[in-house]
Formats: structure tokens, C-alpha cells, sequence
């Protein structure tokens, strides 16, 4: 697989032409300057004019459990989120998009998409399980779990990135490894939430050296709360885009439940994204030095994508013929959509099974990894969503939070 691109350097200036969008941001460069929120949706009112959605969830909140150590556990309502979720209903990736309203340039994006998105990967889901190692795995500690210490590579980025110790269970993998070596020069995510602390661990290029965890960005996430810019805008994460990975991911044990109740992670190749610039709710764009091939403009009046574009499936999309994973994954997209989180060429990389509590095997999920293009999946079954006038340029805001130590 081909994974994202990552870097934080100084580029040339590109802002996204885009039209008037759902919650009437405050255009192109700096984001909003209205006192929205990321978690300010957009829905048409009468008269034509988009009103924010309030936030709802449509999961029914329960008091956050004890710590556990069962990863297939994370999305059972703990540290204030509602059962299927993490975060607090109020994080962008956990509210419904049903009845947002489309952006004036979704045309341009889908029919962008269509004409230059397309291969053998598009719309493929990576279910991986301890025999091919692909996916992340989404990994728990409580309070008397080993803490490591961190070392920082190259690819850790001061200001954007946490430099601090991380708690690892003594039983887990990387993200494309059978354990935590990265051997293949992958992504080799870690991703370990503490569930006393409710603190989210999830670290890019990491690797154990001899009992020590070398890595990129390490970005520790409070799952308790949401703040209004995530980690603040123009920093990233252990995702190219800023955002966290683990709530955003497909598990077994949601698919068996028939019910995936927020935003889904998507990758498109890099190649095929506005550099430079992201919507939110991301917070980043680690394509800021001109490439070979990368558009600032589409053929025939079409648009790419800026990064974090948030799509959602049509409600006419007929999901009668799906299995019944594909189904709950086409109901997902089609309540709360998919958010544009890194570069690559599998569409949906979901969670490895070896510690998810089931195995996408099971006969009761029902979910191959070809399902939805089987079943005809196509970009033009999706409107964007997303705000395109809140788009903010990486050169005109630069990273600005305090790093925790």
C-alpha cells in the first residue's frame, strides 16, 4: 500500500476558489472569524439560507465504564462519549451530517473525483487480521499498564507533536507489523488509548528499540473533551490531516452491532488533493511544497478536493444488495459521512481484528473487503458536506498550541 506523505515545510501560497458554503465561514484564509466552532454544521432552513445543526447523537449516552484493558471495549460510551463513539457527542466526526446542507461546489469535487480518483483500490476496505497485518490496531491501557519512554525521530515535528513517555500494553502491534518492530518502513501507527486517564496515544512511525519507543509525531489526544480547533490550526497528528485516527475507524464489533455511529475514515491519493489548503474539521495539510502532478485546478470547470473534504453518501444510494457489513458501512457514510484524513490508495483502511474482541471472518459481520465496489460504489453517489468556504491556508496560519511534556 501506498501510505501519506507527511512534512511541515514552507511552500508557496494557494487558496481554494470555492462558492458561499454551508455555515458561512469567513472564506478562504484563517478560518472562521464568527465564533463558530468545529462542531458548527450546516442545514438549509426555509428561505435557502444554512442554519447550524445543533448537536445530537443518536446513540444513547451511558456512564463511562471502569478501566479495561479489551480494546474491543473502546466504543462502549467511556470518558463522556455515547455508546459507539469516542470523544463527546460534540466532536465534528461524531455528529450527523443526514441533514446538512450540500456546498455550492460539491458538484465540481464529485465530478473531479470521478474523472481522476479510479483504480483497483478505490473504495476497497483493508480488513486486516494477524496474518496480513494490515489496518490499525486500536490498543487499551489502565492504570498499571508499563510506561515507555519516547525518542523522537525526523519525522517528529516541535510545536505540532507531544515528546512525552506512553503507556504500551505488553501484547499489541503496529499498524502493518506483527508486533512493535517497524521492519517495513511503513506508517507503523501506535495507537493506545490509557482508559483511567481517558488520554489517546497515537504515535506515527513508531518502533521499539529495545524497550524504548522511537518515533514520529506523537500526538496525545484528551478524549473528555473537544476543543473548538482540535490541536489547533495548521497542526497535524499522527494523521496528516490533524485529526485522531481511532474514532474514526471501522471495528468488528460495530459492524456486528449493525450500527457505525460516526464519520468514517477515507485516504485519496495525494496526488489528487489541493495542496496546501484543508477544510475543517481538519487542522492540516502536509502538502505545502509543489509536486509533479499535483492540481490546482481541475479539467472542465472540476475542483480537487482541499484536504479533510468531509463527503456524504446520497440518501437515495440503494444498499438492498449489500452484505450486511456493507450495509451498516453504506449507512454510516450515509448519516454521518467520511472525512479525508491522509494519502493513499485504499479508500477505507479498517481496524485489524487480532485484538478487536471479533474477527471480520465471523459469519454475523458478513464484510469482504471488495463489498461496496462490488456493489457498484461510485463517487458520484456522494455531495460534499463540508464548508468550503472555511478553508485555511498553511502559510497563512502557522501552528501555534503548546506541546505537552
Amino acid at each position: 500500500m501506498v501510505y501519506g506523505t507527511r512534512g511541515v515545510v514552507v511552500g508557496l501560497l494557494l487558496t481554494l476558489a470555492a462558492g458561499p458554503g454551508c455555515g458561512g465561514g469567513s472564506g478562504n484564509n484563517g478560518g472562521r472569524d464568527g465564533g463558530s466552532s468545529t462542531s458548527d454544521l450546516g442545514r438549509r432552513d426555509g428561505g435557502g439560507v444554512c442554519q447550524p445543526t445543533p448537536v445530537t447523537t443518536a446513540a444513547v449516552n451511558a456512564s463511562p465504564p471502569g478501566p479495561s484493558t479489551s480494546p474491543g471495549e473502546l466504543f462502549d460510551g467511556r470518558c463522556g462519549a455515547a455508546v459507539g463513539q469516542l470523544f463527546p457527542p460534540s466532536a465534528p466526526w461524531n455528529q450527523s451530517v443526514r441533514d446538512t446542507c450540500v456546498d455550492p461546489g460539491s458538484d465540481a469535487i464529485i465530478r473531479y473525483l470521478d474523472a481522476v480518483v479510479d483504480g483497483g483500490q478505490t473504495f476497497r476496505i483493508d480488513l486486516g487480521n494477524s496474518d496480513d497485518n494490515y489496518g490499525f490496531n486500536p490498543l487499551a491501557a489502565n492504570a498499571s499498564t508499563d510506561t515507555y519512554s519516547f525518542t523522537p525521530t525526523d519525522d517528529f515535528y516541535d510545536t505540532h507533536c507531544d515528546p512525552v513517555p506512553i503507556p504500551v500494553p505488553s501484547t499489541g502491534r503496529l499498524e502493518g507489523e506483527p508486533d512493535y518492530v517497524c521492519n517495513d518502513d511503513g506508517d507503523c501507527h501506535l495507537t493506545v488509548l490509557q482508559t483511567a486517564s481517558c488520554q489517546l496515544y497515537e504515535m506515527w512511525r513508531a518502533n521499539d528499540v529495545l524497550g524504548t519507543f522511537e518515533g514520529g509525531c506523537l500526538a496525545v489526544w484528551d478524549a473528555s473533551t473537544v476543543a473548538s480547533d482540535l490541536r489547533g490550526l495548521s497542526c497535524t497528528s499522527a494523521d496528516a490531516a490533524g485529526l485522531p485516527i481511532t474514532p474514526l475507524l471501522v471495528t468488528p464489533l460495530q459492524v456486528r452491532a449493525g450500527a457505525i455511529r460516526h464519520a468514517l475514515r477515507f485516504i485519496l491519493p495525494n496526488e489528487a488533493v489541493q495542496r496546501h489548503v484543508y477544510v475543517r474539521p481538519a487542522t492540516h495539510n502536509p502538502l505545502t511544497v509543489a509536486r509533479h502532478g499535483q492540481p490546482t485546478s481541475g479539467p472542465n470547470g472540476t475542483t480537487p478536493p482541499p484536504y479533510g473534504v468531509r463527503l456524504r453518501l446520497r440518501p437515495d444510494f440503494d444498499t438492498s444488495g449489500l452484505s450486511p457489513g456493507a450495509r451498516a458501512m453504506a449507512e454510516a457514510l450515509m448519516e454521518y459521512g467520511m472525512i479525508h484524513a491522509d494519502g493513499g490508495n485504499v479508500t477505507f483502511i479498517a481496524s485489524n481484528d487480532t485484538f478487536s474482541g471479533a474477527s471480520w471472518e465471523d459469519a454475523d459481520i458478513a464484510l469482504g473487503p471488495d463489498d461496496l465496489r462490488d456493489a457498484g460504489l461510485a463517487w458520484t453517489d456522494f455531495e460534499v458536506v463540508s464548508d468550503l468556504s472555511d478553508t485555511v491556508s498553511m502559510q497563512d496560519v502557522e501552528c501555534a498550541r503548546t506541546p505537552l511534556d
